[in-house]
């Protein structure tokens, strides 16, 4: 597995800090309930690796709040902000794989929605990033995918 951890870690906390201004540090854990998730992956030749962002909906009211000045934003919009987070997130994480490690051809997916779970979200991960901004949990759940298309 490449060393993405360095990198999701730098990405999480440049959202965090400087979209809504606030810390943003890892953190153990191993449960989330009540989340949103959705997921984006990065390919390179024959490997990708898929990013599963999730977030509870008090989190995603707050990037509703400070990026759309809506308090109360419907179903569709919570949707389309946590797409955007990992469209964000994770899409500074290529950009720093790239200039660090010098690699070339890496491809970002768009993000797919995956659903609304109430108890944890029960994949299995190769790795589990779990973050704490302010009180409010964020994980991102890393699977590697073998012998893919995309280029």
């Amino acid at each position: 597995m490449i060393n993405t951890v360095e990198y999701i870690d730098k990405a999480v906390e440049n959202f965090f800090e400087n979209t809504l201004e606030v810390k943003c540090k890892a953190y153990e854990n191993e449960q989330l309930e009540d989340i949103y998730t959705t997921m984006i992956t990065i390919s390179k030749k024959d490997k990708a690796y898929s990013f599963f962002l999730c977030m509870g909906e008090p989190m995603l009211k707050r990037l509703s709040s400070h990026l759309l000045f809506e308090d109360n934003p419907d179903q569709d919009t919570i949707i389309d902000l946590l797409n955007e987070s990992a469209n964000l997130i994770i899409g500074n994480a290529k950009v720093l794989w790239e200039e660090e490690e010098h690699a070339v051809n890496l491809q970002l997916t768009t993000p797919e929605y995956q659903g609304f779970f109430e108890k944890n979200f029960s994949k299995e991960f190769e790795k589990k990033l779990f973050f704490e901004a302010d009180s409010d949990a964020i994980m991102i759940g890393i699977e590697m995918v073998t012998s893919t298309e995309t280029v």
